[in-house]
């Protein structure tokens, strides 16, 4: 009996080789453009980021928590970020909006229409899930 097991993704350089050595399977591959590249490794990005999420222990946590900085640091070099403006345009934020130090956790927000981002919100209804109140 013969599997075929569908992956379509990105894999690490090293896969094909490892794989190759095994006589009992034979992995498919090919070379991806620049732009199918970046997108392949945005969407490496939420797979791993998954991962993150799943993680059992610290070993495993770690492990992928590495896996996505190995993937922020390609995207960021395809995409020839310079990392200065990236990292002043996250201290901006920071000051702004403030980081992740607290622990704040948002559960809802209520506001009426003349609420000065309720576009923001309305334009993503999958992100923002909207119910409307009637409050007399």
């Amino acid at each position: 009996m013969i599997y075929n097991f569908k992956f379509h993704k990105l894999i690490r350089d090293n896969i094909p080789n490892l794989m190759e050595k095994d006589k009992n399977a034979k992995l498919y591959t090919r070379k991806l453009s620049h732009e199918e590249c970046i997108k392949a490794l945005k969407n490496k990005l939420l797979e791993e980021a998954s991962e993150v999420i799943e993680s059992q222990n610290k070993s495993e946590l770690i492990s992928e928590l590495g896996d996505v900085l190995d993937i922020i640091d390609k995207i960021i070099e395809l995409e020839n970020i310079n990392i200065k403006d990236m990292i002043s345009q996250r201290q901006e934020k920071n000051i702004r909006n403030g980081s992740f130090n607290d622990g704040i956790f948002a559960e809802y927000l209520e506001c009426n229409e003349q609420f000065k981002d309720l576009q923001y919100y309305k334009k993503d209804p999958q992100k923002y899930k909207c119910t409307l109140i009637n409050k007399l």
